[in-house]
């Protein structure tokens, strides 16, 4: 699975030409585990070579919840919802052990990535991607 090869690396670019000039080159870094992730930047390729740089202003932390943080939740999440639905209490549980981060910050991945929660018999809040 593409996923178990993001999941193991501690970091991530990713490099993308421009849609609307093929020109234009994005790196995006969008993975660090030992660190705050860089800035993206922009370079354009000319017949000779690279010709121009500039930074673009997206900074790559969500709120104020540091980027390796949310990386590790969302991580986490993969993981453990990748067999299908689980019980909320029970994703807390599993947070809790092994203490990566705190329960808002796994709520804040839990938004970002788009996981719906629905609720069971009795009450009991599910989450499922």
């Amino acid at each position: 699975m593409a996923s178990d090869i993001i999941n193991a690396a501690r970091s991530v670019l990713s490099v993308t030409r421009n849609s609307d000039d093929g020109d234009i080159v994005t790196v995006k870094h969008l993975k660090s585990t030992l660190a705050k992730r860089a800035r993206s930047f922009s370079y354009e390729i000319v017949d000779n070579g690279v010709r121009e740089f500039f930074c673009d202003d997206e900074y790559t932390s969500i709120g104020d919840v540091p980027a390796a943080k949310i990386d590790r939740a969302k991580d986490m999440l993969l993981q453990i919802l990748s067999e299908g639905a689980m019980p909320q209490p029970e994703i807390k549980a599993i947070f809790e052990r092994v203490n990566i981060c705190g329960w808002r910050t796994v709520e804040t991945a839990k938004r970002e990535m788009g996981i719906e929660q629905v609720y069971g018999d009795g009450g009991v809040s599910y989450w499922r991607m």
